[in-house]
């Protein structure tokens, strides 16, 4: 699976592979970072599709595996973001329901 993940407010974007949840390996990567991580985005894919990712974005190589955040990225990875967009907000108005339901 290859995701993105964006560091909290700055622009900056990890294009990742993982052979299990993205979940997990973004849960690993927060242990070691002051600011929030958020998965933004996930499509299927293997290690040689990472590497496409990251040889065709070279030039907004910060370090490693993280990225600029530039419009260019955002619209090549814009299919990939739209429907994790879409489950989160779902999942948001379940829990904002339960919540309510709650009260």
């Amino acid at each position: 699976m290859i995701y993105f993940v964006r560091y909290g407010r700055k622009r900056l974007v990890k294009i990742g592979y993982s052979k299990g949840s993205p979940h997990d390996r973004i849960a690993v990567l927060q242990t070691g970072c002051p600011e929030p991580l958020e998965l933004i985005g996930m499509l299927k894919g293997e290690p040689k599709d990472e590497a496409e990712w990251h040889r065709r974005f070279a030039h907004l190589r910060v370090r490693g595996e993280w990225f600029r955040w530039t419009s260019e990225l955002s619209r090549a990875a814009k299919p990939h973001l739209k429907s994790t967009a879409m489950k989160r907000r779902a999942q948001v108005r379940e829990e904002l329901a339960a919540e309510i339901a709650r009260l």
